[in-house]
């Protein structure tokens, strides 16, 4: 739903720093240990900050591999609301998804959506359905569980000048409004059934 989350003005963002999050539970497909490990792989004069939103079964082993880096925040789970009112705040959502040992994995990330759809660009992975939502317009997207790819994206979106990742961010928000609007989906749908 898109009136749910709607761009508003960005806060004067620091242009030295690009501030990063991520937004999932904190579990094998959601592919946080390689954006751990492209930050790590990124030049010493880049700034990044990284704020990670969740919790799950791989918090003590993240808590472990961030203890000692001042430039990431866990900050536990937050509602939808949080969200609709704090991603402004940041450059980029970095959604790193992949596909688990197990086989599992996401297909149709509704935070990317919502991350676009407050005209945020994002950075994601090659998996179905992350492909079909991303464009190269709207973020950026690199082969699952590749951490230089990563940290490359990364390394392209801080060398923007911030009025072309703004631009990004309102591409992102057309895109989702015109394909992923949920009143627009449910009547197309609707149509569809009385079309049958």
């Amino acid at each position: 739903d898109t009136s749910l989350f709607t761009p508003v003005a960005k806060p004067h963002l620091d242009s030295q720093c690009l501030k990063l999050v991520f937004v999932g539970r904190l579990i094998e497909q959601k592919g946080l240990i390689y954006l751990l490990q492209a930050l790590k792989l990124l030049p010493k004069n880049i700034t990044i900050s990284l704020d990670i939103i969740g919790d799950g079964d791989l918090l003590a082993s993240i808590e472990e591999q961030t203890s000692q880096r001042e430039n990431i925040n866990l900050l536990g789970c937050k509602d939808s609301q949080w969200l609709s009112q704090n991603l402004v705040n940041y450059d980029a959502l970095v959604a790193p998804f992949c596909q688990a040992s197990s086989g599992a994995m996401d297909t149709g990330p509704i935070v990317l959506k919502e991350a676009m759809a407050m005209a945020i660009p994002v950075i994601t992975t090659d998996l179905m359905g992350c492909k079909e939502i991303v464009t190269q317009e709207t973020g950026f997207i690199v082969q699952q569980k590749d951490s230089i790819a990563l940290a490359q994206a990364i390394e392209s979106l801080y060398a923007m000048p911030i009025a072309q990742r703004q631009d990004m961010g309102k591409q992102a928000r057309q895109h989702v409004q015109a394909n992923f609007n949920a009143t627009t989906q449910a009547q197309q749908l609707s149509q569809w059934i009385e079309e049958l």
